[in-house]
């Protein structure tokens, strides 16, 4: 008895749904599938993604036969040793029953996919998860260096992003938080930790106020009508040199007077900018040459910041990859200390 219900509409649903769920299997293999947590923001993306899904698109549209198939999903995969091992290492973990392992590689292989598309020939990697810095170039690394990272109150955001420039002899313009919350009690105690700290203190119009003349137990987190600004020079929170990064975090990469840090093994204390430990060598990296490391490493007081644009911006990846190759090439298993993981 005839129902009223076209078959054929059905069918034809079902091809688009079909097609929908191959394209977007397809991109998950050739992006990585990461969720906005896991990379809240991406600014490098857009520079492939016209020719990369396009490419993409007809590579699906001309699959004819399994052989096809699988030729798309090799293409689709990072051809390096370090992605074979997670493979291996994700099938192994799976038979174990090691739900944690299995979570932590595939997060490492969704970010390794998501690098793959970029085809990116020079970057800065930040690993979180492993508090260190690596430059690679035409896919070897050419300097490695170890990181302060976040807070797990206060983490660095993973990204995708640019740096643009540095800043030699930078100020330090203490954010409002800070300033209020952590800083202003401790000056009500004891103001002397201005002139300690080369602070200045600055009004709403950018002005240096003589700070000994501020009544500091008249103000609070609610009335504070001032800002903080550090002196330059070695003794600066930032060092002698930052490094930009395009991003909406204000979250950047710099020097750091507290070099005693990158001694230990848990190295998660700043407030989301990432302190680096060769600063000099990183710049002279994206430079080329030119840079007067004399005049850095002599550590002048009072000097003016002096901006140098890069000619050409450098992708700045910050990722929080729990597992990752470690220099004699095996698996590396870092902590989740930002409790991303399932």
């Amino acid at each position: 008895m005839p129902t009223g219900r076209d078959s054929s509409g059905d069918g034809h649903a079902n091809a688009v749904a079909f097609a929908d769920a191959i394209l977007q299997y397809g991109q998950d293999m050739s992006h990585g599938r990461l969720s906005f947590v896991q990379l809240p923001y991406d600014a490098l993306s857009p520079a492939v993604a016209a020719v990369r899904d396009t490419t993409l698109v007809k590579r699906l549209a001309a699959v004819a036969s399994v052989q096809d198939w699988q030729a798309c999903l090799h293409s689709w995969e990072p051809a390096t040793a370090a992605f074979q091992l997670f493979k291996s290492a994700l099938i192994l973990q799976i038979k174990a029953g090691d739900a944690r392992k299995v979570s932590a590689l595939r997060l490492s292989m969704n970010y390794s996919r998501w690098i793959h598309y970029l085809s990116l020939t020079r970057y800065i990697l930040v690993n979180i998860t492993a508090a260190n810095l690596s430059c690679l170039q035409d896919d070897s690394c050419w300097l490695r260096m170890k990181t302060v990272a976040g807070k797990p109150k206060t983490p660095t955001p993973r990204m995708g992003a640019y740096c643009t420039e540095l800043i030699l002899y930078p100020y330090w313009n203490v954010p409002r938080k800070i300033a209020v919350q952590e800083m202003l009690p401790l000056i009500k105690k004891t103001p002397g930790l201005i002139d300690d700290m080369n602070m200045q203190v600055l009004d709403n119009h950018g002005k240096v106020i003589d700070h000994h003349q501020v009544n500091w137990l008249a103000y609070n987190k609610d009335n504070f009508p001032f800002r903080f600004r550090q002196s330059t020079g070695c003794d600066n929170a930032l060092g002698v040199i930052k490094f930009n990064i395009s991003n909406p975090f204000d979250v950047y990469l710099h020097d750091t007077n507290l070099r005693s840090a990158f001694q230990s093994d848990y190295r998660y204390y700043s407030h989301g900018c990432v302190r680096i430990e060769k600063p000099i060598e990183l710049a002279e990296y994206l430079l080329g040459n030119g840079l007067d490391t004399v005049r850095l490493q002599s550590c002048l007081k009072d000097q003016k910041p002096a901006s140098i644009a890069l000619e050409r911006p450098v992708p700045v990846l910050m990722l929080y990859m729990p597992v990752d190759i470690s220099d004699d090439q095996s698996l590396q298993y870092y902590p989740d200390i930002y409790h991303l993981l399932p």
